[in-house]
């Protein structure tokens, strides 16, 4: 997928993530998306790790945004998040983060993440997302403002 498509489809991380222009998108394909994410001070916790906070937000924007590449303007909404978290990411460190679809049918949809750190492929955390898509009546549909 071109660079634009991808940054685009992650262009309103900022609103939510602080420095979001640390993430750069790499690939994505309807089953799933790929980013780069440079751990920065505001990313960091009061021990220079990265905060778990952080970690489950984006557990649910880059599961979101695999979901979106193939359901565009479909609003969803979470119905559970959980994050698995395996070894600390110091400031500086680079992480390579992959949101798989596992599923997605009418109703619902089901992914996983992996948060590797770049220089030794550790698995950092893993995390789970599922969504609720959430029913547009057909007259509605033509009013809305694009999603993603």
């Amino acid at each position: 997928m071109m660079i634009n498509k991808l940054q685009f489809l992650f262009g309103d991380m900022a609103k939510i993530l602080k420095r979001s222009k640390s993430i750069y998108p790499i690939s994505a394909s309807p089953r799933s998306i790929v980013v780069e994410m440079t751990v920065d001070r505001e990313h960091v916790n009061n021990k220079g790790t990265l905060h778990g906070g952080q970690t489950a937000a984006l557990v649910d924007i880059v599961t979101a945004r695999a979901v979106a590449v193939a359901h565009k303007n479909v609003p969803m909404a979470s119905t559970d998040l959980s994050v698995s978290y395996f070894l600390p990411v110091r400031l500086g460190e680079v992480l390579v983060i992959e949101g798989t679809v596992l599923k997605a049918g009418k109703t619902m949809a089901f992914t996983e993440i992996e948060f590797r750190r770049k220089s030794d492929n550790a698995l950092i955390a893993k995390g789970k997302h599922n969504l609720a898509f959430v029913p547009i009546p057909a007259d509605k549909l033509n009013n809305l403002e694009p999603y993603y």
